[in-house]
């Protein structure tokens, strides 16, 4: 099981805009102190344990036979995992703008953590109805290998 490190900075490297570290730091720390407020739980416990409900099993590759592209469900690894969780995340906290606001993540990793429907979760649930529809492809991912 990975450490809260290895989660947080990955998920700072992924918030940081034209070199700031800084702050996405200081972000991300607002926010943990919005989740205080919101949660009976520590913070970084929601944050983590959010991480890791949103992560998928599985993921589509494409697959070219001929001249057709078929999205193959495959395994995909850890550090994937973490990466498209935080993709979902922040995809689903930008507006219109592409600006990310401190409530908007507090309240996004609070319903993640309480396991409710929201639009991250689709994401990761419309990536397995597919890879459940293009199970029968799977024979051209172990030709591929």
């Amino acid at each position: 099981m990975e450490s809260y490190r290895a989660i947080k900075e990955h998920f700072i490297n992924s918030l940081i805009w034209r070199g700031r570290k800084v702050a996405a730091e200081y972000f991300l720390t607002n926010t943990l102190m919005r989740l205080k407020k919101l949660n009976e739980v520590a913070p970084f416990d929601v944050f983590y344990y959010s991480s890791l409900n949103l992560r998928p099993l599985v993921f589509l590759r494409p697959v070219r036979v001929g001249s057709v592209i078929y999205r193959v469900p495959g395994p995909i690894s850890g550090h994937r995992q973490r990466l498209y969780a935080i993709k979902f995340i922040l995809q689903a906290i930008k507006d219109s703008r592409d600006s990310i606001t401190v409530e908007r993540l507090a309240l996004l990793l609070t319903s993640i953590y309480r396991a409710s429907k929201n639009v991250a979760v689709e994401k990761k649930m419309a990536i397995y109805r597919e890879a459940a529809d293009n199970r029968s492809f799977i024979r051209y991912l172990k030709r591929k290998l």
